[in-house]
């Protein structure tokens, strides 16, 4: 009788610390599963399409406590860390130097690539949306635009390999270059911005004059933003 209390404590002993454990681990998991579904909801809210969230994971650590891992359709690979706002629930941080293009102020944004687009002289400047996001690589396509089309002169393209390019692009006129191209009103015009890192490091337009009668395709053509034509 002795011998069987016994292996009852002994079985005690060893079944409180597991339980206590599975109950921490499940109350964690609890909280984690909290912290992702209010981050799905944090950016919903501002205006991401549940389409660009690939992937939303919480964990535990020790700096920051609870890290929050999104990432994005337009860069799977990677993953940016936020965490929740103490002083604000529901709220999170950015702990990242650069923003992801799904959270900018995308009002502020449009207003500076119209001026910028603007300076060059053209007009009723509507963005189409993002076309391209890739890591600007020696000899890659988007470092052979930016050498061939890079809006501040003095920029190094060397300088910049290694960073992510984002390509935007607008529908865009320009009244004289249109007259200087000998456009018909049917032909589109479409300007294409390169950003890296903060600023628009260079630019291009393309010209997609309207189909004629018997003729296959539509001609392309693609000029710098000054308006000197250039190989497509």
């Amino acid at each position: 009788m002795f011998s069987t209390a016994k292996k009852k404590i002994a079985l005690a002993l060893i079944l409180i610390p597991v339980l206590l454990v599975a109950i921490l681990s499940l109350l964690l998991q609890l909280k984690l599963n909290g912290f992702e579904r209010d981050m799905r909801i944090y950016l919903t809210d501002r205006g991401v399409a549940e389409s660009e969230i690939v992937e939303i994971e919480a964990k535990r650590s020790m700096l920051p406590t609870y890290p929050v891992y999104v990432r994005f359709a337009h860069d799977p690979d990677r993953a940016y860390m936020f965490k929740p706002d103490e002083e604000a629930p529901r709220n999170f941080v950015l702990l990242e130097s650069r923003i992801p293009p799904q959270l900018v102020d995308r009002e502020a944004q449009n207003a500076e690539y119209s001026a910028f687009l603007e300076a060059y002289g053209f007009t009723y400047v509507k963005r189409l949306g993002m076309t391209d996001s890739s890591v600007l690589a020696e000899n890659a396509a988007a470092s052979k635009l930016l050498q061939a089309y890079r809006s501040v002169s003095e920029n190094d393209s060397a300088s910049l390999y290694g960073q992510r390019v984002h390509t935007y692009k607008f529908s865009v006129d320009h009244p004289q270059l249109r007259k200087q191209w000998g456009l018909q009103d049917q032909d589109q015009m479409e300007a294409y911005l390169m950003k890296v890192g903060d600023l628009v490091r260079g630019g291009y337009v393309e010209v997609r004059e309207a189909q004629a009668t018997g003729q296959k395709k539509p001609k392309y053509q693609r000029y710098t933003l000054r308006g000197d034509a250039v190989e497509s």
